[in-house]
């Protein structure tokens, strides 16, 4: 990776359906320089993967939005609403379906938000959850592992200058992670693979941000690329195929109270919270997946 450059246009906060309309209406379409990080972490991604005319069932669901480490007044998010929306879109262009349907193949939980150093704690030690959860943000799950130090370590001190940079910046966010919808019936969390797409918090707004975030990352939904990639993206969203509206709630043959610790396990991941894990702790410990 090389330095960052970015250019990205000032615009109110419109949320993000009103922020497309704007640009639709204009036709000025900023842009933002972003990170993406594409990883397969579990046997069985490959399987998983969309073909032409065989897309692969999902159910879709938010593990909330985050705001991690030290605030910034008057930095509003968009609705809820538009963030599934808008990737519920950009997931259908890839043919990953996110229609409610009664026997996923996948279960997709997101993260997202803005994320920054949290200095009321202290020093940045390798041990702080915040730190974590920033490298997590922007570094391959085995990077992440190698600058903490829990196993060898390949990296070249440009890259582990790199990757920590870009972790100190405050950053907007969005993370698609994959689970084995079968695995999950079973109470088992095997996890498959993880995009995750970032950019600077500095000169954008966070709804259009968050739109061209979801856009820029459709490419790599799915993919296992060796070491993050330097990208630019629309912050026009994706427009996908006609297809029924992403139910908030989809059905399953699982336990309920399982994929909510799933999805508050992810929560924790990307917030750097200081919680108990319900994965790692609890009636569920023990079935934490790998790749963290």
């Amino acid at each position: 990776m090389h330095a960052l450059s970015r250019s990205i246009r000032v615009l109110p906060i419109l949320g993000i359906s009103g922020f497309a309309a704007l640009c639709a209406s204009t036709g000025f379409v900023p842009e933002i320089d972003m990170i993406v990080t594409a990883e397969h972490i579990g046997p069985g991604a490959v399987n998983l993967t969309p073909a032409p005319g065989h897309p692969i069932s999902c159910a879709l669901f938010d593990a909330g939005f985050i705001e991690a480490g030290d605030p910034m007044v008057n930095d509003n998010p968009p609705a809820a609403t538009d963030v599934r929306q808008a990737l519920s879109s950009a997931l259908a262009s890839r043919g990953y379906l996110t229609a409610a349907p009664s026997a996923p193949s996948l279960i997709l939980v997101y993260s997202w938000g803005v994320i920054a150093r949290e200095h009321t704690r202290g020093i940045d030690a390798l041990a702080n959850p915040n730190r974590h959860a920033r490298l997590s943000v922007v570094a391959t799950s085995r990077q992440v592992a190698e600058i903490e130090g829990t196993v060898a370590s390949s990296i070249t001190p440009p890259q582990r200058n790199e990757l920590t940079d870009l972790a100190g910046d405050r950053r907007y966010f969005v993370v698609v992670s994959a689970y084995d919808a079968a695995s999950a019936g079973k109470r088992e969390a095997r996890l498959l693979w993880r995009a995750k797409m970032s950019t600077r918090s500095i000169g954008a707004w966070m709804p259009e941000a968050m739109t061209a975030l979801i856009s820029g990352g459709a490419t790599y939904f799915g993919a296992d690329i060796e070491s993050p990639l330097k990208i630019r993206s629309s912050a026009l969203p994706v427009v996908a195929p006609a297809a029924k509206p992403a139910s908030a709630a989809p059905g399953g043959p699982w336990d309920d109270d399982f994929i909510s610790a799933l999805v508050r396990h992810e929560h924790l991941l990307f917030s750097g919270e200081r919680s108990p894990d319900p994965l790692r702790k609890g009636k569920y410990a023990g079935v934490s997946p790998s790749g963290f």
